[in-house]
């Protein structure tokens, strides 16, 4: 299976590359607080699941350059106040880890595998969500 994104922008501020998206909508930053892979579909955390895989792509880019920190992160117009809204994967609020290294997007892409593997299985139904907000 091939995978592919286009993440809206992707610089470097302060030494440190940033996967960046754009969203027009709310974020707040606990959506994007990931503190157990295993999880991040269940608590519903696809922006989170989509910057990582957009940092996971980054990082087999010719353009990456191991030497060099990676964040990820979303700029919310609805929350502009807040700034850059980067990936965390701390419980400590007065200490974040917002580093994506390749330890943390190999236990991502364990993860990712076993959603697309349950995708592929026909002896799994699509089930529409009971409480689905749409």
């Amino acid at each position: 299976m091939k995978l592919h994104g286009n993440v809206d922008r992707v610089d470097e501020l302060n030494g440190e590359v940033r996967i960046i998206d754009y969203k027009s909508g709310m974020v707040k930053a606990t959506e994007l607080k990931v503190l157990d892979f295993e999880v991040l579909r269940e608590k519903e955390q696809y922006k989170a699941i989509q910057v990582l895989l957009y940092a996971f792509l980054f990082t087999k880019s010719k353009n990456f350059n191991p030497t060099k920190k990676i964040k990820g992160g979303i700029f919310s117009f609805k929350n502009l106040n807040q700034g850059f809204l980067s990936i965390n994967f701390s419980s400590k609020p007065k200490n974040p880890d917002t580093v994506i290294t390749q330890e943390k997007l190999d236990d991502f892409i364990t993860e990712l595998k076993k959603y697309i593997k349950e995708i592929y299985n026909s002896e799994i139904s699509f089930i529409e969500p009971a409480d689905l907000k749409y």
